[in-house]
């Protein structure tokens, strides 16, 4: 299955109604793929005598807030049932985990207060519409999530720390009551997983691509209706297909439920850009791939450079599932997850890795993506807070 979240600026608008910001990376430095293995060995090594383990959050996303960036995600123990951890870096490197006084087990979303009961997946962080970019870091930020095979909003008053909640009851016809009167956001009949929310940069519209569990996992595109208070709606009759496995990588054990899942959309030079990770998680091959379209509802083509990331790249099994977003200085980053080891799936290790839009030679074709592959790191994460001082 899967599971997801965002971003903003010419990546994923995650602060929505933010202006976007398209940067350009050089890629002079960039190595080639059949180098990824013995880079990513050395920087392995030399993490070793770093103090910290590998963070282990499938399913990532970054989001950066306040001066630092909060991770948050799938997490590989018992509290995948009951909500999410979150943690916090200044050098996206060492990473500590958000508390509370007196709680060292805190979770900034917890099932007591939102809907769910169990599988809490792929989340996303994001600002109200409105929220000015340049102001100092908002109270009030929104998670949309996974629980229980549907997707949920919450929102929080107290920023990234939390915690996130549901405190009203929506009773719009697009969405129905779980037993404890928490809500979900779509009422088909069809489970939903993986939601990432958008902001068009060019039209200011909000969507939200999530994927929908039909003879295959499928990435599909609705409008919302939002609103400055957090209130978030499906516009009825808008869902349009996006992505369903079609090419060899993206099923590569010739399963008769395919899986494209974890949909991140950017905008970037006058096309949008959708990263996917197709076949289940738990397969070797799990990889990343792209498509491009001139349009936020598509149609979509595939990207024939894809996979972008996958094991042959990298050396790691397992590659999928994350999310885009840019440093303080305009690098673009996407985080992901990874299997454990060789001959284990979880609990799923953190990644990250640095890439850049390079010109297309084709012209009047969109830009393509160039990863760097030797910056492919392990997260670690820290007990202490030395990393933030």
């Amino acid at each position: 299955m899967a599971i997801k979240t965002a971003r903003f600026l010419v990546v994923s608008i995650l602060t929505l109604g933010a202006l976007p910001m398209d940067s350009m990376a050089s890629t002079d430095h960039f190595n080639t793929p059949g180098s990824a293995e013995v880079i990513l060995s050395q920087k392995a090594k030399v993490q070793q005598k770093e103090p910290g383990d590998t963070l282990t959050i499938a399913d990532p996303t970054i989001f950066p807030y306040g001066g630092k960036y909060y991770l948050i995600g799938t997490s590989g123990d018992h509290s995948v049932s009951r909500g999410f951890k979150a943690f916090a870096s200044k050098d996206l490197l060492h990473w500590h985990r958000v508390t509370m006084p007196n709680q060292p087990n805190y979770l900034v979303l917890d099932s007591a207060q939102s809907f769910g009961n169990k599988g809490f997946w792929a989340p996303q962080l994001l600002l109200p519409p409105g929220t000015g970019k340049n102001k100092a870091a908002p109270k009030k930020v929104l998670m949309a999530y996974t629980a229980n095979e549907q997707i949920a909003i919450a929102a929080s008053i107290n920023g990234i720390k939390g915690p996130f909640t549901q405190k009203t009851q929506n009773t719009d016809s697009q969405t129905s009551k779980t037993g404890n009167g928490f809500t979900k956001l779509f009422t088909d009949g069809f489970k939903h997983i993986d939601p990432f929310i958008f902001t068009d940069p060019v039209t200011g519209k909000h969507y939200i691509y999530y994927v929908k569990l039909d003879k295959g996992n499928n990435i599909y595109v609705s409008e919302l209706k939002l609103d400055h208070e957090g209130s978030i709606l499906v516009q009825k009759g808008t869902e349009r297909p996006c992505i369903h496995a079609t090419a060899h990588w993206e099923n590569t054990a010739g399963s008769s439920w395919p899986v494209t899942e974890g949909p991140t959309v950017l905008y970037h030079n006058g096309y949008y850009y959708l990263f996917y990770s197709a076949n289940d998680f738990r397969n070797v091959d799990y990889a990343v791939g792209y498509a491009t379209s001139k349009s936020p509802v598509g149609p979509w083509v595939k990207s024939t450079d894809s996979p972008l990331i996958s094991r042959s790249l990298t050396g790691l099994n397992g590659t999928g599932h994350g999310d885009v977003f840019q440093d303080k200085n305009g690098q673009f980053y996407y985080v992901f997850h990874a299997h454990n080891g060789p001959q284990s799936v979880g609990p799923r290790k953190t990644f990250l890795i640095g890439f850049a839009f390079t010109q297309n030679i084709n012209a009047g074709q969109p830009d393509k993506i160039q990863m760097d592959f030797s910056s492919v790191h392990p997260l670690l994460v820290t007990k202490e807070k030395q990393w933030e001082k």
